[in-house]
């Protein structure tokens, strides 16, 4: 005869967000509070956990995973990004320099993670995530995670002589300059958001320090508004390209994106309380288990 298939509706408890399953929501949004606690210890460091947990937990292929976290950043590192400007504390000169190479290197690096298996992903972002504490290891190591210890933070100018002044700075960094290293410094945070869907804000903030002299405060948020600006574009082709091939609705991710971004916003307040009561080498130590707990997870468990 016929075979029958007994569904229990009572005790289903699959991770299917297509029918939108209450399991599941909090499952995202649980991973959303971990990502934004894990980027308010140490900025731009979140990403790779929203990434990693959903491939592994909730087993979405990357076609899906990278333009809900590219959503995800629009909002995050958007709202971040206009903080940054109102401290005054974005170098804009830089960024403008940075800024094609980011936009290039984002484009590129969709198109590419379009056409790579998502294990061998799963691979990459278990290696990024080992570079990532190996970065942070190093700036223990050689102290430039020690913010007490800077010196050079260049506010907004307010007046027409602190104008003069900072034209003054940017001529002689320009003759200082070598020019084709601008491009190349942007294009590494921008191949990093479009291939894998993490900032590379870490990597990117690094390279602004350690080769331009920046602070770690103007670093960062050079950082911050590069990352948006990667993720508006990554955002923008990723949508438009899966949905003219039809790899899906545009409606899925962006729900997905809108289940992440509020859980995210929570995770960063819950970030900010545990950064005021430990020391920054203490939230670097516990960054670094955390990339090597995601490293060891998506290299040999997926």
């Amino acid at each position: 005869g016929d075979s029958v298939s007994l569904t229990d509706l009572e005790h289903d408890s699959s991770f299917d967000l297509g029918f939108y399953k209450l399991d599941a929501v909090i499952g995202l949004m649980l991973l959303g509070l971990l990502a934004g606690a894990v980027g308010s210890l140490v900025p731009m460091g979140g990403g790779i956990i929203a990434v990693s947990g959903m491939m592994l937990v909730f087993g979405y292929g990357i076609y899906m995973v990278r333009p809900v976290i590219y959503i995800t950043n629009l909002f995050t590192y958007g709202l971040a990004a206009l903080r940054q400007l109102f401290a005054g504390v974005v170098i804009s000169r830089r960024i403008k320099e940075l800024l094609p190479g980011t936009i290039v290197g984002a484009v590129l690096g969709y198109f590419l993670g379009h056409n790579i298996y998502d294990h061998v992903l799963g691979y990459l972002i278990g290696l990024f995530a080992l570079l990532m504490g190996g970065v942070v290891l190093y700036e223990l190591k050689k102290g430039l995670g020690d913010e007490e210890n800077e010196t050079y933070v260049r506010p907004v100018a307010k007046n027409q002589e602190e104008r003069i002044d900072n034209f003054l700075l940017d001529s002689t960094e320009t003759e200082r300059r070598n020019w084709a290293t601008f491009p190349m410094m942007g294009m590494p945070l921008g191949l990093l958001t479009g291939l894998l869907g993490v900032s590379g804000g870490v990597v990117e903030q690094f390279f602004q320090r350690k080769y331009a002299g920046l602070s770690a405060e103007n670093a960062r948020a050079n950082a911050i508004v590069m990352v948006f600006w990667a993720s508006f574009t990554a955002t923008f082709v990723s949508l438009g390209y899966g949905v003219y091939i039809g790899s899906f609705q545009w409606q899925t991710p962006v729900t997905l994106a809108m289940i992440l971004v509020p859980s995210t916003y929570g995770g960063g307040f819950l970030g900010h309380y545990l950064k005021e009561r430990t020391t920054v080498t203490q939230q670097r130590w516990a960054f670094v288990a955390i990339m090597a707990i995601v490293a060891f997870s998506m290299l040999l468990l997926q």
